[in-house]
């Protein structure tokens, strides 16, 4: 069974400061498997690799 996230979780692992930037994110379908709750969301931890190792390889990529 997949681990699971919160927003705030997310946003302290991504580096960013506002939660609202996650909640964007998953708005955007970055986070395609997170489940939404009456107030937040629980983002599953592979969904959240997968975006950390999508960054890295644009962030080398771009340095070409």
């Amino acid at each position: 069974m997949d681990k699971f996230l919160t927003v705030r979780d997310v946003s302290n692992v991504l580096g960013v400061k506002k939660f609202s930037t996650v909640r964007v994110m998953i708005a955007e379908g970055h986070f395609p498997n997170a489940i939404s709750l009456s107030s937040s969301y629980l983002i599953p931890r592979r969904d959240v690799v997968n975006v950390l190792s999508r960054r890295k390889v644009g962030f080398i990529s771009g340095w070409k």
